[in-house]
């Protein structure tokens, strides 16, 4: 959402400078409502999409992951 993008750029901008935080973990999550199937889909596109945005923001992609999780870690 639009508004995150300023927490994101916050975010970008503290692992740009932590160069030692290789592994990190960006992880999506959705409400328990409808399809648990597409939840876990829907949650993987967030993460992917977050993780594609700290790229595009100058953190190297092979320091992240993306993780799904639907709503089984709320």
């Amino acid at each position: 959402k639009k508004q995150s993008l300023k927490l994101l750029d916050t975010v970008a901008a503290v692992l740009r400078g932590q160069p030692r935080l290789t592994a990190l973990q960006v992880q999506g999550h959705t409400d328990g409502q409808g399809d648990a199937a597409f939840n876990k889909t829907l949650s993987q596109q967030r993460a992917e999409a977050v993780m594609q945005y700290l790229v595009g923001k100058g953190v190297e992609a092979k320091r992240l992951s993306a993780m799904g999780y639907g709503p089984e870690r709320r």
